[in-house]
Order: C-alpha cells, then structure tokens, then sequence
C-alpha cells in the first residue's frame, strides 16, 4: 500500500498570481484602506471585516486559515473582526497528501 503524506498548509495564492484585490472606486466618497494578503498589497473599503475581504477577494470561508498580524482568527470570529490599514493577512488553505 502507498504511504500517505499528511496533510498540509499552502498558501491560498502565491505573491506573484494577479489577484482581486483592487476594489473599483465609484465615488470620491469611498474611503479605501491598504492590507497585505500574503504579502501582496491590496485595497479594501475601509470598515471591512475579515469575512467581506474574504468575500471581496473570493475566498472561500471553509477549510482556511487566516492569520491577522501574526494572530490566527477564528472562523466564527470572521463576521466580527475588523480589518485595519496595513494589517498583514496570511491566508492558507490544507491540502491533503497523496
């Protein structure tokens, strides 16, 4: 029988894949903050919470990890907690061994 490898963390995107994280500007009004989702710069509205900027950048909510300036969120917290200028997410996905 094959072995099997355990289960392992990735990254949800690598640095260098284009990802959504410009948000159109409809009006002046908008006020726009910058994050850090692994290490790639993006422009959310300001007030968002860890579950809109998952939204936003079309993640999905299940079977991820997201980490906040080095602290790991609870999923159930994701509605409540609130992303800040120049906060660094680190967001990762497990993958199974094969």
């Amino acid at each position: 029988a094959a072995a099997t490898m355990p289960a392992t963390w990735r990254r949800v995107f690598d640095p260098g894949r284009q990802i959504p994280c410009s948000i159109p500007l409809f009006s002046l009004k908008n006020r726009f903050m910058r994050v850090f989702v692994n290490d790639v710069p993006c422009d959310l509205p300001a007030g968002t919470h860890v579950a809109g900027m998952l939204q936003v950048l079309k993640f999905r909510t299940t079977a991820i990890a997201v980490e906040q300036n080095m602290k790991l969120v609870q999923s159930q917290k994701f509605e409540s907690t609130e992303v800040r200028e120049n906060d660094r997410f680190e967001i990762v996905t497990l993958v199974g061994g094969g």
